[in-house]
């Protein structure tokens, strides 16, 4: 559970591609971890996400306002 105050960190949508595509071609999720600076659990959470059920999170990152204009 998220603290009080807790800043999270944003990934542009760029990056996560140029990360999956390196995971997917063979780098473990540990040295992409360690080369971005970012945790190996979030770069298996968004192979996870964004290439295993793109159909689920298709408005993912959306506003609600912007989520019902959608509709």
């Amino acid at each position: 559970m998220a603290s009080k105050g807790q800043k999270f960190s944003t990934y542009t949508d760029e990056l996560k591609k140029e990360i999956l595509e390196k995971y997917l071609n063979g780098i473990s999720s540990r040295n992409l971890a360690k080369q971005y600076n970012i945790p190996a659990e979030t770069i298996r959470m968004w192979k996870r996400k964004m290439i295993d059920h793109p159909e689920l999170y298709l408005n993912q990152g959306l506003k609600k306002a912007q989520k019902m204009n959608l509709i």
